[in-house]
C-alpha cells in the first residue's frame, strides 16, 4: 500500500501502519493536520506546525512557500477524535476534513475561510 509520495524531505515508512493494534485504513491531509482511517472506524489525528522563513509574511498559504525554506513538525502521537465512530470514509481538502460514517451521516470540520 502506497500512503505518499517521497521526495529528498520527506520519507515516510511505507509499511503497515497501526494504531492501538488497529490497522489503518486510509490516510487524508489537510495542510496543518494528517487524520487515519482504523479499520475498526474509529478517527485518528497528528497535528502539523510550519514555522515560515523570516521575513515572510506569516499569513500567507503555506504553499506559497519554498519547502526547503520552512521548518515541519508533526506531533508523534495521534489523538483519537471520540466523537467520530463506525466511519466508512474520510476525505479531506487544504483546510478541511469530512468523514462518512456508517448511517450515511457526513462529518465535516474545517477553517471556514471559503465556507467549507
Amino acid at each position: 500500500m502506497k500512503l505518499a509520495e517521497c521526495n529528498d524531505n520527506f520519507r515516510p515508512n511505507m509499511g503497515i501502519l497501526e494504531i492501538k493494534g488497529q490497522k489503518v485504513h486510509d490516510i487524508a491531509l489537510t495542510q496543518g493536520r494528517i487524520f487515519a482511517l482504523t479499520e475498526k472506524g474509529d478517527v485518528y489525528i497528528w497535528k502539523i506546525t510550519y514555522s515560515v522563513p523570516k521575513g515572510s509574511d506569516p499569513k500567507a498559504d503555506i504553499f506559497q512557500h519554498d519547502t526547503n525554506d520552512l521548518d515541519v513538525h508533526v506531533d508523534t502521537t495521534p489523538v483519537q477524535i471520540k466523537e467520530l465512530k463506525n466511519i466508512q470514509q474520510i476525505a479531506s481538502g487544504t483546510d478541511h476534513f469530512i468523514a462518512l460514517d456508517q448511517d450515511g451521516v457526513v462529518w465535516a470540520m474545517g477553517d471556514d475561510t471559503f465556507g467549507q
